[in-house]
């Protein structure tokens, strides 16, 4: 979409990331759309025969904490607790980020020189702000668009946010508008 290129003229082929590096090298596709640390390894695997490029202003991933409403409605302490968890986990990646690097290495079992790789790709912040909020409208909108929903009408996500359990914990952190 963001070259032009109509969706008709392509072939799309659901692939598991591992399986990205053989297919590419038999010829059974032409190019993969991906993120890493796949992307890393069909690098390391291609060397020169291939070329990567990203789109950075295509893509933002958000890791979302998600719980029902009756929870957090039931449990608010039991929310601040781990949000001032996640609070700590944020300040602990910023001052010890070789830590950090390594301890994710460790638990996802993938070579640290990997994780170093991508570390400066990732900005380590918990937060409730707008861009997440304009991204769910975005993915709405294109799910909405290319019929992959019976729905036709934007749900309002401020109605399932739960903006007071940050609020309380760090109130600069929520940058949203509601």
């Amino acid at each position: 979409m963001a070259h032009d290129i109509d969706k008709k003229s392509v072939k799309f082929i659901d692939l598991k990331p591992d399986e990205m590096a053989a297919a590419l090298d038999t010829g059974k596709i032409d190019a993969v759309s991906t993120f890493n640390p796949t992307i890393l390894q069909l690098r390391n695997k291609l060397g020169n025969n291939g070329i990567i490029f990203f789109g950075e202003s295509l893509y933002t991933e958000h890791f979302c904490v998600v719980a029902g409403q009756e929870y957090v409605k039931k449990n608010p302490a039991a929310v601040k607790k781990f949000l001032r968890a996640l609070l700590k986990a944020e300040t602990f990646v910023h001052k010890h980020p070789e830590e950090s690097k390594r301890l994710i290495a460790e638990f996802i079992k993938i070579d640290k020189s990997r994780i170093d790789e991508i570390w400066g790709i990732f900005t380590f912040r918990v937060t409730l702000d707008q861009a997440l909020l304009v991204d769910l409208e975005e993915q709405t909108r294109w799910v909405i668009k290319n019929r992959l929903t019976s729905g036709t009408t934007m749900p309002n996500y401020l109605d399932f946010i739960y903006f007071d359990g940050l609020k309380a914990v760090k109130p600069d952190a929520v940058r949203m508008i509601h």
